[in-house]
């Protein structure tokens, strides 16, 4: 596993589509609100963030959601990397 610590650096609201529920069981794709959130790479002159400026990856992440306060611009995150496994599950709908 790598770990790395981001800052959130912007926001933004774009219009993309998103699903939703049509009443019958089943799921439409509609218009709707999405946020991007920007992420780099820490730097740093002392403390923890030049310990991660050193030794972990640098570089720019986006993220893409329908939640609107999902990340805090100005918040730093650690982000984790490590191989997935073919055993592991992936999450149901909504993150639960």
């Amino acid at each position: 596993m790598v770990r790395a610590k981001f800052l959130c650096t912007s926001k933004r609201e774009y219009i993309g589509s998103k699903p939703v529920d049509d009443g019958q069981g089943g799921t439409k794709w509609v218009s709707g609100a999405l946020w991007a959130y920007e992420f780099g790479a820490v730097t740093g002159k002392d403390g923890e963030s030049k310990v991660f400026w050193y030794a972990s990856p640098s570089g720019k992440i986006e993220l893409s959601s329908v939640h609107s306060e999902l990340f805090q611009v100005g918040q730093e995150y650690y982000i984790d990397f490590h191989p997935v496994s073919t055993a592991e599950v992936a999450p149901t709908q909504g993150g639960q």
